[in-house]
């Protein structure tokens, strides 16, 4: 994803390399299969909707590599991407992929009404202003078919380590966007529902058994999706229910009261332990007592006995 790298505020400077940005995402994103393979959780929510809707569109926007197109089409969804630059355009197109050079937020408002099934924004919308982001959402709510979907993915700043640090690689973000706020804008423009899943993390506090302070810090999801669907008739939303209803991810309370129980548990050890050790000091000293007491009782009888 080309992670809508440059709008008219931030176009970078002439002195910076065309390159830059598509070597920069190499280093830092992951390879074209590492990344499509984290997509594929998305598959299963846009499956339902190409079945309802087999002659509309699906888009991209901030295609770049054209992860995500490849994957659509691997399942038979009909999707073009959308990408400013030129560099990352070329290589979705090396591997055959539909990309339209432009830029997202121009495109999504020259579309027809009700003419895409699906718009999806990964790693988008941290490059835009709030007015940008929220004219995207205001425009997406116009151009979707009845019980289309939205997908904004973005980096979780809920992750500190995320939040205070790793955001902040790329240069052309503008700054982190909680869960809660980018997910009240489709609810307050309209979407009949909304979920946000996160997504990536690398802590299971189902399996793990022990968290260090750096689990923490970073071990909440590192980046969330808000999932929002446009109002439909009652059988295509029972059809696609079942996907607001899942859990996904890991959230900073979570993590951090199971670090607290595991905390607690091993202060209440330390000081079950504490108190063993001062029971069997003052036990000892009691046998060391009665001991003392014993050797003079008897040496009190043998002196009776003499």
């Amino acid at each position: 994803m080309s992670e809508y790298p440059f709008s008219a505020k931030n176009t970078p400077p002439n002195c910076v390399d065309p390159d830059f940005y598509q070597a920069f995402q190499e280093h830092f994103r992951g390879s074209f299969d590492a990344i499509k393979e984290r997509l594929t959780i998305y598959v299963s929510y846009i499956s339902e909707l190409a079945k309802n809707y087999p002659e509309i569109p699906a888009v991209d926007l901030g295609s770049g590599r054209g992860e995500w197109l490849e994957l659509l089409n691997e399942h038979g969804i009909g999707v073009y991407g959308i990408e400013k630059d030129n560099n990352l355009r070329e290589v979705a197109e090396r591997r055959g992929l539909t990309v339209v050079h432009g830029d997202a937020l121009e495109h999504i408002k020259q579309l027809p009404e009700q003419s895409r099934s699906v718009i999806t924004a990964f790693h988008v919308v941290e490059h835009m202003t709030f007015e940008e982001m929220y004219c995207l959402v205001k425009e997406a709510h116009r151009v979707l078919v009845p019980g289309g979907m939205l997908l904004m993915e973005t980096p979780n700043p809920e992750n500190i380590v995320v939040g205070s640090s790793k955001f902040y690689l790329d240069p052309t973000h503008t700054k982190p966007i909680p869960p809660e706020m980018l997910a009240f804008i489709p609810k307050y423009l309209g979407f009949f529902r909304v979920k946000i899943m996160r997504l990536n993390e690398t802590v299971s506090l189902n399996k793990t058994k022990h968290l260090s302070i750096l689990d923490v810090l970073g071990g909440v999801s590192p980046d969330y999706c808000v999932l929002a669907q446009k109002e439909a008739d009652t059988d295509l939303l029972q059809k696609t229910s079942f996907l607001f209803q899942e859990t996904y991810g890991v959230r900073l309370e979570e993590i951090a009261e199971f670090y607290h129980r595991q905390f607690s548990k091993k202060l209440n050890l330390r000081n079950t332990r504490l108190l063993l050790y001062k029971f069997i000091n003052k036990l000892c000293r009691l046998f060391k007592n009665l001991l003392s007491l014993s050797k003079k009782v008897i040496f009190q009888c043998k002196d009776i006995c003499r």
